[in-house]
């Protein structure tokens, strides 16, 4: 059922395979190798390296990055030590396409636990939770989808590093793979592997430069020959055409028991050997039939039987492959002490099917077991004890001789009509192996042809894409500039934007929008109704799709932010260069102190326009800015009459010039501002009695830039006092008067005023009783 999902749904295919895929990857993993690079293998790239070089570098499976950009780091540094060192040029490669992008980015999330405080410092630029790689080492490294094991290698590398890329491999992929890593490298170049890999069978195309780590010189006497298969239509040509293809050598269980099956029926000692006669098991004491010649070393059958056998067991094995039957060479000799011993040998095809009986359902195989079968013993010839014994014995001995002579003669007839019929095959296939030659050697020269053609228009290309290259750079420097321009408008700003596509995923943030959202920089691609909003705004979704139907700006008042933070929301359509609306923009702009602010000037508004005084706003120079409904009614000019005209219209003519000087003195700074009584006009021409105080108003350097004057109407007050002198005055009259003796003291008991009656009844005038203690003049015995 859920490969039929899987057909039905490429999407889900595309899951599953990035689900198998592994990335497990960080900066500088396993230190000590990259110690063992930086000390030993650097060094040997470098020393014959000049300014003009480029070191190439290939890191197949490069996860997101960060062995590269760790490689990139340690060349950078070594590189700095040495003058005039070469460029470098990493291709950093993998299958998974999302990796690659996010290793484009160079931009990681901390901590960076295998980057030391200096490296990090120097190689890195710190984003909030995230380390940007430096530019200088991002523009060493290109990232591209590739596969090491399908895809064409790079070539003339100076190093490869593949870590941790073969231990998921089978043994075929990783020989593959080794032999594609000698490819690519030039010679002297280093492999560098992982902890748990190694060459395998491949050995002799590298010297170990340092076996713990895993790191490897390529040779400089291999082949260096990209493993790739014969064409189709040369397989099977014959044996040596047939080479090119390799072919796995272990064998299958169900070979493993079909081979025990037949060992049941035979004698002890075989060999298993595939289609180029190279041994691939050994069963029982061989030794007495093979052993190693002088020479290179070698596993090849024919090269490791005794002489004597080498002639029948290569006729055998070859007719038992080519009837796909077992065939039997009786006895040869072969020569052991003072005997000579006949070794049968027994030559049976191993096949790959269980149900072997049935010939006809079996497929052709290329694997023989060759068995060796010792007969009885023929003794050598010893001298006779008696002259008869020693006739009779000749005689015997001789027959024998002469029988096994005919046996060898009929084994050696045998074998030359063998070989002459495999010659007669072999030169028919060598004919038709030559016409299959001549046929490809002259595509092969239509195709060099082609290929110089093609060789002239790269070169072409090539010199056309350095001039796009040199304008690409170019640009991409002024977009480099004009994105930092615009990073750092949007941080000195310090106001919030988003941004979000037509479906409400986010693509992209300044930083201060975390006061709003709980957004993260992973959190690119998401729905922002997924992302939990620090500040109420439901009315998000329909907002977006206002401005995106109507192209219209949208403005709100959002409160309820972080610290009751209130913000003015401005969201507007996002325009591409080519004028297509791809999203919208959102703004935050945090208004809270603006609000105060008006709050405030609303409350003073208030205060001001219900304030019973006059309140006049008005310039250095006295030119009125503000006038007061207080003011209106206290001098009967209207706001607008008022505005802009001069203070001097309030005072009277005979007043008007030292008045407003010293208004405007007050307001300068001149003099200490002082409330001054007098009286202004009205607009009538009547008077009105008032209380003026002005003082300066300043800017937010201290500068004075006008003056604000009270004025109270103080008509009522001087009326009371004009009471108030009256009551004082017949109080007066009623104690000079008086019959009785009136006086007034202080608190301490002091005379402050005494009548004419109080003098007489004291015998002491009021200059003399003025001051004196009330005490002084009672008896003693009414003092209390």
């Amino acid at each position: 059922d859920y490969i039929d999902h899987l057909k039905q749904n490429p999407l889900e295919l595309e899951n599953l395979f990035r689900e198998l895929l592994i990335g497990v990857t960080e900066f500088f993993r396993d230190p000590e190798a990259f110690d063992v690079l930086q000390e030993q293998a650097i060094p040997l790239l470098l020393a014959d390296k000049s300014a003009a070089d480029i070191l190439r570098v290939w890191v197949p499976a490069c996860a997101t990055g960060e062995e590269a950009y760790s490689i990139a780091i340690a060349l950078a540094e070594a590189i700095a030590q040495h003058r005039g060192g070469p460029k470098v040029q990493i291709f950093a490669t993998d299958i998974d396409d999302r990796a690659i992008n996010l290793a484009r980015a160079g931009r990681f999330r901390g901590p960076l636990p295998g980057v030391s405080p200096e490296r990090l410092e120097r190689w890195f630029i710190q984003d909030g939770d995230y380390y940007v790689v430096v530019k200088p080492i991002r523009e060493m490294v290109v990232f591209s989808p590739h596969s090491a094991i399908k895809d064409p290698p790079f070539s003339r590398l100076d190093l490869v590093s593949c870590r941790n890329l073969l231990i998921y491999l089978n043994a075929e992929l990783q020989e593959h793979l080794i032999r594609t890593f000698h490819y690519a490298l030039r010679a002297g170049g280093v492999l560098m592997l992982g902890p748990s890999e190694s060459l395998g069978r491949n050995t002799s195309l590298f010297s170990v430069l340092d076996k713990k780590h895993r790191l490897y010189v390529r040779r400089s006497d291999g082949r260096g020959a990209l493993p790739i298969a014969a064409p189709k239509r040369l397989v099977g040509v014959d044996s040596t055409v047939r080479s090119l293809v390799t072919r796995s050598t272990s064998p299958e269980d169900a070979i493993e028991r079909n081979a025990r099956r037949a060992l049941e029926k035979h004698a002890p000692a075989y060999v298993i050997i595939d289609a180029n006669h190279d041994v691939l098991r050994f069963f029982g004491d061989t030794g007495r039939y093979l052993g190693p010649s002088s020479g290179t070393a070698s596993l090849n059958l024919f090269a490791l039987l005794h002489k004597g056998l080498r002639g029948p067991a290569r006729t055998a094995v070859q007719q038992a492959l080519g009837r796909q039957a077992t065939v039997v060479q009786e006895g040869q000799l072969i020569g052991r002490g003072n005997e000579r011993i006949p070794v049968r040998q027994i030559a049976e095809p191993i096949f790959e099917q269980e149900d072997s009986n049935n010939r006809d359902e079996r497929r052709a195989t290329t694997l023989c077991l060759l068995i060796f079968k010792e007969l009885a013993a023929v003794p050598q010839n010893h001298a006779a004890e008696t002259p008869a014994a020693n006739r009779k014995s000749g005689a015997r001995g001789e027959s024998a001789r002469i029988q096994e002579m005919e046996l060898e003669l009929a084994t050696t007839r045998e074998q030359l009509h063998t070989a002459i019929d495999e010659l007669e095959t072999a030169n028919e296939e060598m004919k038709s192996a030559n016409e299959e030659y001549q046929s490809v050697n002259e595509e092969l020269q239509s195709s060099n042809e082609e290929l110089e053609t093609s060789k002239e228009e790269m070169q072409s290309i090539n010199e056309e894409l350095q001039t796009v290259n040199v304008e690409l750079n170019s640009k991409n420097e002024a977009l480099g500039r004009l994105n930092s321009d615009l990073q750092n408008l949007l941080e000195s700003t310090q106001i919030a934007t988003l941004f979000l596509d037509s479906s409400l995923h986010v693509s992209g943030f300044t930083p201060a929008i975390s006061d709003l959202f709980h957004l993260r920089e992973g959190d690119h691609g998401r729905p922002i109704t997924e992302i939990t909003a620090r500040i109420p705004y439901p009315q998000l979704k329909a907002d977006v799709k206002q401005v995106l139907r109507t192209l219209a700006m949208v403005e709100r008042v959002l409160h309820g932010g972080v610290d009751g933070a209130v913000y003015l929301l401005r969201m507007r359509p996002y325009r591409t260069t080519d004028n297509v609306i791809d999203g919208v923009v959102l703004t935050f702009i945090d208004i809270t102190e603006r609000q105060q602010h008006e709050y405030e000037r609303g409350r003073l508004a208030a205060i001001v326009e219900s304030s019973q005084d006059a309140i006049i706003g008005h310039t250095a120079d006295g030119a009125i800015t503000f006038w007061n409904s207080a003011a209106e009614r206290m001098f009967g000019y209207t706001t607008a009459r008022a505005i802009g005209k001069s203070l001097g219209m309030l005072l009277p003519p005979f007043e008007a010039q030292n008045d407003l000087k010293t208004l405007l003195a007050a307001v300068a700074g001149e003099v200490s501002p002082e409330e001054m009584t007098t009286t202004w006009l009205r607009q009538d021409g009547s008077e009105v009695p008032v209380s003026v105080r002005s003082s300066p108003v300043l800017d937010q350097s201290g500068a004075v830039v006008g003056g604000s004057t009270i004025v109270r109407d103080i008509s009522d007050r001087k009326r009371a006092a004009r009471r108030l002198q009256e009551s004082e005055r017949r109080l007066a009259d009623i104690v000079e008067q008086a019959t009785v003796g009136v006086a007034q003291t202080d608190l301490e008991g002091h005379l402050e005023m005494v009548n004419p009656r109080f003098c007489e009844i004291v015998g002491r005038s009021s200059e003399d009783l003025r001051g004196m203690r009330i005490q002084s003049i009672t008896h003693v015995d009414d003092v209390v």
